[in-house]
């Protein structure tokens, strides 16, 4: 037993040293680039000794504990040195590699990633034809991208999510190139590392289930412990009624003018607040506007180059002898200078072309018509309409109607009966008056702060259940979150009727995905220990004020192609699950610190946040599994090193410590493991909002 722990000890701190320079990693990625971070740590050859001795280690006290493991500990383990044998025989034996293919022209050689070498294919392919699909009659939003290819007499379609398979080899398609009538495709072969990775993830979701099922196991006994009382929920009908506003075709989608006006006024303003009279204003008085100081300069870097306030007029950028302001710093914006002078000044100069594509007519797409093609296409008033595309009628209102609004902005009563008007035509479009109800939906949506104000109430009930335990009993907290939870099911629903996709794709969504998780686990938790409830509702609110403060113009825009997929919903929706139930476990964690508990009361809520520990691992591998199938059908690899996926895995390794305390003896000190919870806390922030806001990656997206 004494060699077996020393053999897990000195695993436990190869993996505490693999974590380090993993995170480290992601850091040299950042300032270096992704290459240099492949070549000098992730792929390096000391990289991979250090995860062989970590899986020698590893299978050294899996032969030394033999037949006195249960069977679940072996298996798990088993898939754990699967995976990392599947990860070397991918690294040695896989070859990747980028190909260029012409309409027409038989292409057998590709060029290898990581150099100059070139490789040739058993066969050869064909490009017949590519092209892009669009989510909108405009053309601005691809829906999705897709190339034909012809592969020994055989013809096949390739797009984002589908891929070709044959004879071993698996090709991706990468980019389509108008100009030289090209197409790039991604090429993979991996004869045997993708399929043993793929039994080792099967197997340890298999045996993680086997582990908690196992009977007379650590999580059953817990279970029997600390079994929670189920709350049912009921579903609520709301029910609003709103002004008409015109309807305007934006990133895509049909919207009420306020969703426009809005993100305007934030763009340019940095507030939405007075967002509609602010548009009514560009519109119909620019020349007044453009010499008041709307437009905000937010970087200090910006205003101290170029001496000006915080808030300039139009006028303010330009000057007879100069010229534009910030010229100069677009052009080295272009050049590669990433300074934060050159990032602020391109934030400004898209504030500054929004401003005088308004004064244009090019971005109110106010008018929809049935083009002769049978078509609904969205016009504004500066767009070319060809001879005969649209009725005579419908051009000359097209035409006529931003002038008279203007010439009639000094009258409200007319003004008002212009826009009823306008109301009125776009109406005449079935599609457009079918989508009224979800328009009205939108404008419900933006008009208050719901995230701010459900924050601001969890904050002041948790504070006051804390802190006045007596007078606001447990009660009034399981009411708090019941109501909390009934509110923010309306909320996302209410999103995801308005957007027609499940609302997780976005950093503002899967906040709210996390703090109505929280939500759910606070009305569970409420029953057994009050204060628990209410720090649940703290981390609720926490996730919702992280809404509203970092995504206070949520767009509601067609995602990216890549994200067409079944697969998205499921993976993110999983690791959110999992993000709350260990967030929960940090509460606890605080609770048992700062209260004062007896040693008795402690163990009692260490098995209560190991109780939430087990489902959250599971379901964070599960999500994890989830990420790498679907990035191997759209990229072409399991594991690229995206800093998410690294500190993902650090997040499951250094969790995951937490339940080998007959290796590491002193987790069975409860206040070790509560600090250790806690800290780990500062780990999982890191994963969910550090990777975003300071490191970037493929999973930033918004």
């Amino acid at each position: 037993m004494k060699w077996r722990r020393r053999a897990g000890g000195v695993t436990f701190a190869l993996l505490a040293l693999l974590l380090l320079i993993l995170a480290g990693g992601t850091v040299m990625e950042r300032v270096q680039g992704h290459e240099v971070a492949i070549r000098q740590v992730y792929g390096a050859p000391w990289m991979i000794a250090l995860w062989l001795l970590a899986g020698l280690g590893l299978l050294c006290s899996l032969v030394r504990g033999g037949r006195r493991l249960p069977a679940a500990t072996l298996v798990l383990h088993g898939s754990l040195l699967l995976i990392l044998v599947g990860g070397l025989c991918t690294a040695l034996l896989s070859r990747q590699g980028k190909m260029m293919i012409e309409r027409g022209k038989p292409v057998e050689r590709y060029h290898l990633s990581g150099g100059t070498a070139t490789d040739s294919l058993p066969f050869a392919l064909t490009l017949r034809d590519y092209g892009t699909t669009y989510s909108d009659e405009g053309g601005a939003f691809p829906s999705d991208y897709y190339a034909v290819v012809e592969v020994e007499g055989a013809t096949y379609r390739l797009s984002m999510n589908k891929i070709l398979r044959h004879r071993g080899y698996r090709f991706f398609l990468h980019a389509l190139s108008d100009e030289s009538d090209e197409v790039s495709l991604l090429v993979t072969y991996d004869p045997l590392g993708m399929y043993l990775v793929y039994a080792g993830f099967v197997l340890l979701i298999l045996a993680f289930l086997m582990l908690m099922l196992q009977r007379g196991g650590r999580f059953r006994r817990l279970l029997r412990r600390t079994l929670l009382p189920l709350v049912l929920l009921c579903p609520l009908a709301a029910s609003e009624a709103h002004a008409e506003e015109p309807a305007v075709y934006y990133r895509g989608r049909v919207v009420p003018l306020s969703t426009l006006s809005r993100d305007i006024a934030l763009k340019t303003t940095g507030s939405a607040r007075g967002h509609r009279e602010l548009l009514r204003r560009w519109v119909t008085d620019f020349d007044s506007c453009k010499r008041e100081p709307l437009i905000r300069i937010k970087g200090r870097e910006l205003r101290e180059q170029t001496h000006l306030p915080g808030r300039v007029a139009l006028t303010d950028l330009f000057s007879p002898e100069r010229g534009y302001l910030l010229q100069p710093y677009l052009k080295a914006y272009d050049e590669g200078d990433d300074s934060p002078a050159t990032r602020q000044a391109v934030a400004v100069s898209e504030a500054v072309e929004l401003a005088f594509s308004i004064r244009m007519g090019e971005t109110l797409y106010l008018f929809p018509t049935r083009t002769s093609a049978g078509k609904v296409k969205w016009y504004a008033a500066g767009s070319p309409i060809a001879p005969g595309e649209v009725a005579e009628r419908d051009s000359l209102f097209i035409r006529t109607f931003m002038p008279t609004l203007i010439s009639k902005r000094d009258s409200p009563a007319e003004y008002r009966q212009l826009i009823d008007a306008l109301i009125a035509y776009q109406d005449q479009v079935p599609e457009v008056r079918a989508s009224r109800p979800r328009l009205h939906a939108e404008v419900l949506y933006h008009s208050v702060p719901y995230p701010l104000i459900l924050f601001i109430t969890y904050f002041v009930l948790a504070l006051l259940a804390l802190t006045l335990p007596r007078i606001f009993s447990g009660k009034m907290v399981r009411w708090g979150l019941l109501a909390g939870l009934l509110f923010l099911t309306l909320f996302i629903g209410c999103r995801a009727y308005i957007t027609g996709r499940v609302p997780l794709a976005t950093g503002y969504e899967t906040s709210l995905a996390i703090a109505w998780s929280i939500t759910l686990l606070g009305l569970f938790l409420v029953r057994r220990v009050a204060p628990l409830g209410a720090l649940c509702m703290g981390g609720a609110g926490f996730f919702l004020l992280v809404a509203h403060l970092g995504m206070s113009s949520p767009a509601m825009t067609p995602i990216m192609p890549v994200l067409h997929s079944p697969l998205l919903s499921l993976h993110v929706s999983v690791l959110m699950i999992s993000y709350a139930l260990l967030s929960t476990t940090a509460a606890i964690g605080l609770y048992s610190l700062l209260g004062r508990q007896s040693r008795e009361q402690m163990l009692r809520q260490r098995d209560l946040s190991l109780l939430l520990l087990y489902p959250a691992l599971l379901l964070l591998i599960i999500g994890i599994v989830i990420g790498a199938y679907w990035a191997n059908v759209s990229w072409g690899s399991y594991w690229s090193w995206d800093p998410k996926e690294v500190w993902a895995l650090i997040t499951l390794v250094a969790y995951s410590t937490l339940l080998h305390e007959g290796l590491l003896p002193w987790l069975r000190d409860p206040r070790h493991y509560h600090l250790c919870m806690v800290l780990l806390f500062a780990v999982l922030l890191m994963t969910y909002f550090g990777v975003n806001t300071l490191l970037g990656g493929l999973h930033s997206y918004g």
